[in-house]
């Protein structure tokens, strides 16, 4: 199969969670910035919810496929392929870590670890919003120590780590969500915008004259009384001269 591993450093897994990072710090930075935190964490965990919950049923949906393959043909190279295996040995306590996605057989261990980053999304907004570096540095400085000391969550069943460890995989995922997040009204992060004084009530009258609806009224205010005047002049002639 070509993948971006085989031209590149970086494969699909990787793609996925910078450009994850960065979708999600683009939409839900900007719902921070229209409608405020408290709403844009709202629909994150909204979104978070969702995804578990298609996690959970691509879980059902896997399942009933090897169960009707096992049945089928008789092997059960099927359920040991995918990591099935807990559910024959010990289905109840399987389902229950699966509901806490601990137990994530093969091909639907991403979601999970998407999920959880979801979740915590909402203070990496309040962290790029105030500065980058306050969310960068932390997650830069956890992936080597997580290299160095195998630093992992624990999953079912117990033995090695997660496939997608939640602990070395945030870096990447800010990264992403850095270049994402707009930029304050003000301008650049770390920088005010432009200071202007107290509006004077020249520079009132002088915006409000700047506008096309007053200039246009303005000009034909002056246009009927120039009509008037003209209308009246003779009038006024003839009075002047019945009194001389």
């Amino acid at each position: 199969m070509v993948t971006p591993r085989s031209y590149a450093f970086a494969d699909a897994a990787e793609l996925f969670f910078f450009l994850s990072g960065f979708v999600a710090a683009m939409v839900y930075g900007r719902i921070a910035g229209r409608e405020g935190a408290v709403a844009a964490t709202r629909k994150i965990w909204r979104r978070a919810f969702v995804l578990y919950g298609a996690q959970l049923l691509l879980f059902a949906f896997v399942l009933a496929e090897i169960s009707l393959a096992v049945a089928a043909t008789g092997h059960a190279i099927h359920q040991r392929h995918f990591r099935f295996d807990a559910m024959l040995t010990e289905p109840g306590a399987a389902l229950t870590h699966a509901i806490l996605l601990r137990y994530q057989p093969a091909y639907l261990d991403i979601l999970p670890l998407y999920v959880l980053f979801l979740a915590a999304f909402p203070l990496v907004l309040m962290g790029l919003a105030r500065n980058l570096w306050l969310v960068l540095v932390p997650s830069a400085a956890l992936w080597p120590g997580v290299q160095i000391w195998a630093v992992t969550l624990p999953p079912y069943p117990s033995g090695g780590g997660w496939f997608f460890n939640p602990l070395a995989w945030p870096f990447l995922f800010v990264l992403g969500a850095a270049p994402g997040h707009p930029p304050p009204p003000g301008g650049r992060r770390g920088r005010k915008g432009p200071r202007h004084g107290p509006p004077t009530r020249h520079s009132g009258s002088a915006a409000q004259d700047a506008r096309p609806g007053r200039k246009r009224s303005r000009d034909a205010s002056v246009q009927l009384g120039r009509w008037r005047a003209g209308r009246a002049g003779p009038a006024l002639g003839a009075i002047q001269a019945a009194r001389g």
